[in-house]
């Protein structure tokens, strides 16, 4: 089971072709998709779904849910701050599990490894991201399901992530370090930052 959750901005009607696109991709994984509660176009608070905290309670339960295998982010937005208190870290800790995400996501990202160790991933959202892999060539989305499909199934190191556009270099060079994704955006679209780090 995947859980879709409205993390940071909540999900709004205009978007909601994107959502189920995006959907339709995750369960093409085969998996099982589920909306949070949270995740539906009836809430809204400011720019969010509900209040801060209560975003930060339903983020924890998705943790300590045994038949939740994985959340995957709506979207990012402009929220994560907000209720970032409002975790329990060490029940996340103690029921780890895939976190998808980007954008403002990368707040929760970062912000999940730094108390508890714990990886978290930095990749596409459900309603902009994976609601965009039918633009991706048969090769591509091929590639881009099965990295996936590691992802969220598999315990081994996942190795060399697959690039879906040309590498673009700064500065020459070689460097060797531990890898944090960052937020990414492209065309008003967000986009991940993919590495074969």
């Amino acid at each position: 089971l995947v859980q879709v959750a409205a993390l940071s901005s909540a999900l709004e009607t205009e978007y909601l072709e994107d959502y189920r696109r995006g959907v339709s991709e995750v369960e093409a994984l085969g998996f099982r998709v589920e909306a949070a509660p949270l995740t539906d176009v009836a809430k809204a608070y400011w720019w969010a779904a509900a209040p801060p905290a209560d975003v930060g309670r339903e983020l924890t339960e998705l943790f300590l849910d045994r038949d939740v295998k994985a959340i995957w982010a709506l979207t990012g937005g402009r929220f994560t701050l907000s209720f970032l208190d409002a975790l329990d870290y060490d029940a996340i800790a103690a029921n780890p599990k895939p976190l998808v995400g980007m954008s403002d996501i990368d707040v929760l990202n970062m912000a999940i490894h730094s108390r508890t160790g714990l990886v978290t991933f930095h990749a596409d959202n459900v309603a902009f991201g994976t609601s965009d892999w039918n633009t991706l060539s048969e090769t591509d989305h091929a590639r881009q399901a099965e990295a996936y499909r590691r992802v969220l199934t598999s315990i081994e190191p996942i190795g060399t992530l697959p690039a879906l556009t040309t590498w673009e270099t700064w500065r020459l060079g070689r460097a060797e370090g531990r890898l944090i994704g960052g937020v990414a955006r492209a065309s008003g679209r967000h986009r991940p930052v993919q590495s074969q780090g």
